[in-house]
């Protein structure tokens, strides 16, 4: 299976220095793992407040959930309650995009 998170190497080694990988060397793991380091990155470059760390991002995103994310109508995808509060345990939520819609257009 190929996870479409995981970096392109560019030699032949596949792994960091000494073989040490931070969240082990389950590859279903570190494309989670890589997946947040992408998030928090993306939204520190956006000048937005970032507090979750992998310990929550791993909690949050369960194995059912992880496997219905996307960018189609019914995949999941996280969004921030309040957006102008930060990204945190308390205000984050998993929803579907169709859910997300109608709840923006009609909460509003």
């Amino acid at each position: 299976m190929v996870y479409k998170y995981l970096p392109k190497p560019k030699s032949k080694v596949c792994r960091p220095k000494g073989g040490n990988y931070r969240v082990g060397k389950d590859s279903y793991t570190r494309d989670r793992y890589y997946a947040w380091l992408k998030h928090k990155s993306f939204r520190q470059s956006k000048n937005q407040e970032y507090n979750l760390t992998w310990e929550d991002w791993d909690a949050v995103w369960t194995h059912e959930l992880w496997s219905q994310r996307g960018r189609g109508l019914d995949n999941v995808q996280m969004y921030r309650i309040d957006p102008e509060a930060p990204w945190q345990n308390d205000n984050i939520e998993i929803l579907s995009r169709k859910v997300r819609g109608c709840k923006v257009k009609y909460d509003q």
